[in-house]
């Protein structure tokens, strides 16, 4: 168009040339930048996705009908919420079988609900088993992650777990009789260590007695053992000496120690008894 006015009728026409502007997606800090056109149809960006974390859409909220660019930038955040994942808490390892529990309600495993990222907070109940004592969670309560934790009780067993030792002395007569009973401790589940000592003229029978099977001993002191000692058995033998025993020249009977002696009848034709001696003359 003239900038002076000329010496004839003019017609100035307008031209345009059409604006752009930009729509920014800003996802955890990081922006991506489209330019569109005034008027253009503005493609929503595709919910983006973080670890530990649920999308909840963008602010502002991009219209569900859709949008043209309008005479100005557009910026959208997105918006995320933590995921909340469980903490288990187990008191008995897989595999294994005992006690182990929370006694409050005798379960054996409990949830904890923690925010994706913040710090597990273990229970405040300590677990209990028989026999043992608790020693903290395997592995180290720490973080929650996008997958969830399991953890599970580590146990000390007890030292002074009691159990139960029985001595049964023989009699003369070959049976036995309850001579003592011990209470000893030893160490839960352990196998039992126990030195035993015969009293004097016995000895101990070790095909009856079960104080060194490899018994362990259990964690709720129930554990009893037994320990047999046996009277030793011994022969004597009554000789005639050219008499009969019994009408036998000689007669032998096996006795425990310690035992009746049943003296037999002697006879001689011709003699008198004299009595029992460990020698024929003397």
């Amino acid at each position: 168009a003239p900038t002076t006015m000329p010496a004839y009728d003019t017609v100035a026409t307008a031209q345009w040339t059409i604006n752009q502007y930009t729509v920014t997606w800003i996802v955890d800090g990081v922006e991506t930048v489209n330019t569109y056109d005034y008027l253009a149809p503005v493609d929503k960006a595709a919910d983006p996705v973080k670890t530990g974390y649920t999308f909840e859409g963008w602010t502002p909220e991009f219209p569900e009908e859709g949008l043209v660019m309008p005479a100005e930038d557009l910026v959208y955040t997105a918006v995320f919420s933590a995921n909340t994942y469980d903490a288990i808490f187990n008191t008995v390892a897989d595999g294994e079988t005992h006690d182990g529990r929370f006694d409050s309600d005798d379960s054996t495993s409990l949830a904890v609900p923690t925010v994706f990222g913040e710090d597990i907070v273990a229970p405040a109940e300590v677990p209990v088993r028989t026999g043992y004592t608790f020693a903290g969670w395997d592995p180290i309560v720490g973080a929650m992650d996008e997958e969830g934790k399991t953890y599970t009780a580590v146990w000390t067993p007890n030292a002074d777990t009691k159990y139960t030792v029985e001595f049964y002395s023989m009699k003369t007569d070959g049976s036995y009789v309850l001579s003592d009973t011990q209470e000893r401790t030893g160490t839960s589940d352990s196998v039992i260590d126990l030195i035993v000592s015969a009293p004097f003229n016995y000895t101990i029978n070790a095909d009856m007695s079960t104080y060194d099977d490899g018994v362990t001993i259990a964690p709720d002191g129930s554990t009893v053992v037994t320990v047999y000692f046996d009277l030793p058995l011994f022969t004597i033998t009554f000789v005639g000496n050219e008499g009969t025993v019994d009408g036998e020249p000689e007669v032998s009977s096996e006795l425990r120690y310690g035992a009746q002696v049943a003296v037999p009848a002697a006879e001689r034709e011709g003699y008198t008894f004299k009595g029992w001696y460990d020698a024929a003359e003397g």
